[in-house]
């Protein structure tokens, strides 16, 4: 079994469209525990707008969850351009789970959506100066994707080059700027490490 985590219901429902497509059963979770018998799991912990210690807490008892009813590989699905609380809750996973780290893939070149140099490009804009700098909840304030993110209380976090090995630990963002990059990066895919980030980087890993 696979297992998802994701923050809201729209990533939740996402993934699990994405994988009936593929002929495999999956089952959403929003309360409660898997019922059994999916091929994928993902839970929604609804903790997108929660403070980031909820949020946290959240992420840890969704991945000792899937963990305990039988998942071979957690993923953590986040939102493509990194609103609500993708540290905290990458964090909260990698702990939970033992793990050295994480490779943080948001970027859906297919989309337009794009991060080179460590600046978030949407159809070839600065983030910030697109649509995204509006949104009432989750402001993009910023084109840098450190400063997107909060601030790690743990684990070191850094934005590496496509293709690029992984370091011994922490949470490395993937510069992508097309569907090949991706690629390369899900090639990296290993058991010690969390794979996290958008639709695009799960179908691939």
């Amino acid at each position: 079994m696979i297992g998802i985590i994701a923050d809201d219901f729209t990533g939740a429902a996402e993934i699990g469209a994405l994988v009936l497509r593929h002929g495999l059963r999956a089952e959403v979770v929003i309360a409660g525990e898997p019922s059994g018998g999916a091929d994928l799991v993902c839970l929604d912990t609804d903790s997108r707008s929660c403070d980031p210690s909820e949020a946290a807490q959240r992420a840890a008892r969704a991945a000792l969850m899937l963990r305990d009813c039988g998942a071979e590989w957690v993923y953590k699905k986040t939102d493509s351009v990194l609103r609500g609380n993708v540290t905290p809750e990458i964090e909260a996973i990698v702990k939970a789970l033992g793990l050295s780290g994480a490779l943080l893939i948001p970027a859906n070149p297919s989309l337009g959506r794009t991060i080179v140099n460590g600046q978030y490009f949407v159809r070839g804009q600065l983030i910030h100066e697109t649509e995204f700098a509006r949104d009432p909840q989750h402001p993009r304030s910023s084109p840098n994707v450190l400063e997107l993110l909060h601030d790690p209380s743990a684990l070191p976090i850094s934005v590496g080059k496509s293709g690029a090995p992984l370091p011994e630990g922490g949470i490395v963002i993937g510069e992508v700027a097309s569907s090949e990059d991706i690629l390369n990066w899900a090639a990296r895919s290993n058991e010690h490490w969390l794979m996290a980030g958008g639709r695009s980087f799960l179908a691939r890993c």
